[in-house]
């Protein structure tokens, strides 16, 4: 019970109703009791707050698409949708999973039944990537959260394709069609879609919904606190060269696990104290690899396919990223 409520998705709403206590108790005593906050205390309670009020509806809408297909839409259709195996299948692999409004921690369990069902793993593993980063409600979010500026959201997506192309192929020849790499233990839910199929998409947002929405809750608070008391020559020790803050940032979206529905206001909140290319970082493996989704890969599928896959996606992230600070660099 004590680990449970020391989790981030605890931690996160624990600090929501603190920091709302707070400025309620601000609000309410300034008038009557003149009580004052000091001047940073006062920052993060803005930042945080208007992080949240930006990135939660775009939770909440990502979250109910993803109950919708996740009703209607079957493994047993998508699989005959999608090609069989081979080089050349991964191009329309990625048109398909560009349709999906699904968030990351959703399109793992899909992913783990398309693999078992016979879908090759670089395939399935396209849907591990694409979904999360670059489905509509994802880049609507990130285009709402830079300001209305196209140019993250066309690095973020054009970057996402580049990644997939590059990983799936190594995976075609890493993993052998004929041994699928997941726990055959493993059982997926199975949801009877010929009755109460609005109930069963209810329960879905709702299982979405809330342990995203306190993972946002925990980031904001992060992302505001790093904004509002972290000194710019702090800072400046992390951007001394781009690996350094290239590495800091994908090691903070790991840590953050933030949903990709809400990541892009999280990023926003550190740009431009941070090059492009280490937001570019934060906003590309984070919705791939995080703490959540790790420990959802180890349990649905075997350690080597996981471990090999956490190692190829740090690494192409890192030299893409390299590549584009490079280029800004001389431009």
């Amino acid at each position: 019970m004590m680990l449970k409520f020391f989790r981030m998705e605890s931690l996160g709403f624990l600090l929501f109703i603190l920091c709302l206590g707070g400025l309620l108790v601000y609000k309410t005593g300034h008038g009557m009791f003149h009580i004052q906050l000091s001047s940073p205390i006062r920052e993060i309670l803005t930042v945080y707050f208007g992080i949240l009020l930006e990135a939660l509806p775009f939770i909440l809408i990502g979250t109910l698409f993803s109950g919708i297909i996740q009703v209607y839409l079957t493994e047993d259709r998508l699989k005959r949708w999608l090609p069989r195996s081979g080089f050349l299948a991964i191009f329309p692999a990625m048109v398909i999973a560009m349709l999906f409004p699904v968030c990351d921690c959703a399109i793992i369990p899909v992913v783990y039944r398309l693999i078992k069902k016979g879908v090759p793993t670089h395939i399935g593993a396209i849907f591990l990537i694409i979904p999360p980063i670059v489905n509509p409600i994802v880049a609507l979010s990130t285009y709402y959260a830079f300001h209305a500026s196209s140019d993250l959201l066309i690095y973020r997506l054009g970057l996402t394709l580049l990644l997939t192309l590059l990983i799936s192929a190594t995976l075609l020849y890493v993993f052998p069609h004929d041994r699928p790499p997941v726990r055959q233990q493993q059982q997926g839910h199975h949801h009877d879609h010929e009755h109460h199929r609005w109930k069963e998409t209810l329960s879905h947002v709702l299982e979405d919904f809330i342990p995203a929405s306190k993972l946002l809750m925990f980031g904001a608070f992060i992302a505001a606190g790093f904004q509002s008391f972290v000194d710019q020559q702090h800072i400046q020790t992390f951007q001394s060269n781009a690996l350094t803050s290239n590495l800091f940032m994908m090691g903070l979206a790991f840590v953050l696990s933030v949903c990709s529905q809400a990541d892009a206001f999280l990023a926003a909140s550190f740009y431009p104290q941070f090059p492009l290319s280490a937001v570019l970082a934060f906003l590309l493996l984070g919705p791939v690899l995080d703490i959540k989704n790790t420990i959802m890969l180890f349990s649905y599928f075997k350690w080597r396919f996981v471990v090999v896959f956490m190692m190829i996606v740090s690494i192409y992230v890192l030299i893409v990223v390299s590549i584009i600070d490079i280029v800004e660099s001389h431009i």
